[in-house]
């Protein structure tokens, strides 16, 4: 586990919201914010077209291959609840929830009326073990290593004996490629894009770099879930392409030569951006 930083290129007077003051929106900016765009909420077909990330998809899928459609599923840090729409259309039982309402709840509600939501905080305290399988995805890199004991052990109160977890820790593993990416890349990406954004617009910006979170490493996420009371029954790591994607350089490299998405996929598993767990309640 390592402490993970991120840097991009802002105008001078760009603000972002603080973690201290408002820890749910200062993760909805670091996710693109959670607006309602008039297009995408157009209709269902123009949400899942504007919003369904490949990782959306494979997270559905993962949840079609743990869990059957009268299973009562809480899903947490639900953001957008793209995954959770795509599942409901599909006739699963699925329960929403978030540390805060996003911005687009109520547009996302006149597209799906039967979308249940809830305010849930990970770290309040236990929950009543009436769920037979509990989601969580891109969420456990936001925690400290103090919270992420209390964070398992909240998602295992949630569930009811034998239940599912299903877990995607959000981001790479640490190791080189990330740490090559955080550390010598995509800094001086952002140097670069600050010059050329000045030069174009006239106007001063600043290379700007928070702490994203954490990189939690296969076997840390496994030692946690263990001592929280799970047990590891599946897992699988996905699309090793998507971490070079933070790198304009290594992203234009792949659209002018596609054969290398093969590459970084085939040969550098450590850096996949999706790692999926699947874990028991014992």
């Amino acid at each position: 586990m390592r402490a993970w930083f991120k840097c991009a290129a802002f105008a001078a007077e760009a603000a972002r919201p603080e973690a201290e003051a408002d820890e749910f929106a200062y993760h909805a900016w670091g996710m693109g914010g959670y607006d309602a765009d008039p297009t995408g909420y157009a209709t269902r077909d123009a949400f899942f077209s504007r919003y369904g990330e490949e990782r959306f998809s494979a997270y559905a899928e993962a949840v079609r291959e743990s869990c059957d459609r009268n299973d009562r599923i809480l899903s947490t840090a639900s953001g957008r609840c793209v995954t959770e729409m795509l599942l409901r259309a599909e006739g699963y039982d699925v329960h929403c929830s978030d540390l805060g309402r996003p911005g687009c709840l109520d547009a996302t509600r006149a597209l799906f009326p039967d979308i249940d939501f809830r305010e849930l905080d990970l770290l309040a305290g236990a929950g009543n073990a009436d769920f037979d399988a509990v989601l969580n995805f891109s969420c456990l890199y936001s925690f400290t290593p103090e919270q992420a004991d209390l964070f398992f052990a909240s998602l295992r109160s949630h569930l009811k004996p034998g239940g599912a977890l299903i877990l995607d820790p959000g981001g790479a593993s640490d190791g080189l490629i990330s740490r090559f990416l955080d550390d010598v890349v995509v800094p001086i990406e952002a140097r670069l894009l600050r010059w050329h954004l000045q030069r174009r617009t006239g106007k001063p910006h600043v290379v700007r770099r928070w702490q994203q979170g954490y990189r939690w490493a296969d076997a840390d996420v496994i030692r946690m879930a263990e001592r929280a009371g799970f047990r590891r029954c599946d897992g699988k790591r996905l699309r090793t392409d998507l971490e070079f994607q933070r790198s304009f350089i290594f992203l234009r490299l792949m659209s002018f030569l596609p054969f290398l998405r093969r590459v970084f996929n085939g040969l550098m598993p450590s850096a996949s951006m999706i790692r999926l767990f699947v874990f028991e309640a014992v």
